[in-house]
């Protein structure tokens, strides 16, 4: 599977979430998925468990594909972007400058052609050190 083909597959997975069609064919049989505040759902039961649950709590939600971030390398691709929605509470977000605004994080392993086998949701934001002195930019961290 080619990079632009795992870039694909993750953006597809993001597109089915936000219309609400569905997306479990994506996973793979063993997949794991990370959720905060749910913990880890293995295989797709579990995972069409955890999406189920999550749903309860979000009645509207969309993602900002134009500006999302990739990290491709081999079978793993990290994406980094913001979001808006809201909660069945009525609680609205979106992606601004308090902790947690809109934005997060997921790592994908992508492989074969058709499943993604895992995904974490972390959403820490830090501000790192580039590999050349003296200069620096925001960046996730995965983890």
């Amino acid at each position: 599977m080619a990079d632009e083909e795992r870039k694909e597959l993750v953006l597809d997975y993001f597109k089915r979430l936000d219309a609400g069609t569905d997306f479990m064919e994506l996973f793979a049989p063993t997949a794991r998925v990370y959720y905060p505040k749910w913990g880890v759902a293995t295989g797709t039961d579990e995972i069409a468990e955890l999406f189920g649950d999550v749903a309860e709590t979000v009645t509207a939600m969309s993602h900002d594909y134009t500006y999302f971030n990739y990290i491709i390398n081999d079978d793993l691709v990290v994406v980094e972007g913001t979001s808006t929605g809201e909660t069945a509470d009525g609680v609205e977000w979106r992606a601004d400058d308090t902790p947690g605004g809109g934005r997060w994080c997921d790592v994908f392993e992508a492989e074969r052609y058709t499943a993604c086998s895992s995904i974490s949701t972390p959403t820490t934001r830090v501000r790192t050190r580039h590999a050349t002195p003296g200069t620096t930019s925001d960046a996730s961290v995965v983890g």
